[in-house]
C-alpha cells in the first residue's frame, strides 16, 4: 500500500513532504459494494470476510478477504471485537454503514477536495499504474482528472502492464529520476 500511503501522508503532511510519486496506488476509493463476490485465485476459498471466525480460516481465505481484514485493521479497528479486533464493512451479510463511512473517509480520492491546498504546495506529483491493474488504473485516471480540474501540476501515466510488471524498470527510469530532480530537504531553498 505504498502508493496509497504516498498520497494519504503527502496530502496531510505538506510540511514534511514536498514531492509525491504514487506508483500503482491501491485503495484510492474502497469497495463501496461489500456484497461483491471476491475475485478468487485458483485454489482460494470463496468464503466472505464476515464469515471468517478463526485465524486458520483467515489463512485459507482469498486475497480479497485478507485485503479486507488489512483495510479494517487500518480504517476500522475495534479493540472490543476479538479475535481480529476490527469491524468489517459487512456483518452477518448486511452492510455496516458506519464502517463503510470510515473506509470512505480514508480514501485519497475523497480527501483531494479537503487537501487541495496541500497538494498545490508540492514541488512535483506523479501518479501511474499499469493498464491491466484494475481497479487501480481507473482510480489513477480519476485522480488525474481531479488534479487537472483543480489545476494542480502533476505527471500521469498508464503504462502497459499489471500491478507488478516493470517495477524495477519503473523505479530506475521513472521514480528515482523523479526524486533526484524534485526532492527537497528541510531548510533547502528549493522547496
Amino acid at each position: 500500500m505504498g502508493g496509497y500511503g504516498v498520497l494519504r501522508f503527502g496530502m496531510k503532511h505538506p510540511d514534511v513532504f514536498s514531492a509525491l510519486y504514487a506508483l500503482s496506488p491501491c485503495c484510492m476509493i474502497p469497495n463501496q459494494n461489500p456484497q461483491t463476490a471476491p475475485r478468487l485465485r485458483p485454489g482460494e476459498n470463496p468464503v466472505t470476510a464476515d464469515r471468517v471466525r478463526t485465524f486458520t480460516e483467515l489463512e485459507r481465505a482469498s486475497f480479497s478477504v485478507k485485503a479486507q481484514f488489512a483495510s479494517a485493521a487500518a480504517w476500522s479497528p475495534n479493540p472490543k471485537n476479538p479475535p481480529f479486533y476490527v469491524d468489517l464493512p459487512m456483518q452477518n451479510g448486511e452492510p455496516n454503514p458506519i464502517v463503510l463511512a470510515k473506509w470512505a473517509a480514508n480514501a485519497p480520492l475523497a480527501l483531494v477536495d479537503q487537501y487541495i491546498g496541500s497538494l498545490r504546495t508540492m514541488k512535483a506529483i506523479a501518479i501511474d499504474a499499469g493498464n491491466a491493474d484494475e481497479p487501480i488504473a481507473t482510480t489513477v485516471r480519476t485522480m488525474h482528472g481531479m488534479l487537472d480540474a483543480y489545476g494542480v501540476a502533476h505527471t500521469f501515466e498508464i503504462y502497459e502492464g499489471n500491478h507488478v510488471d516493470h517495477i524495477g524498470e519503473r523505479m530506475a527510469n521513472d521514480a528515482l529520476p523523479f526524486f533526484v530532480k524534485n526532492l527537497a530537504f528541510p531548510g533547502s531553498a528549493s522547496r
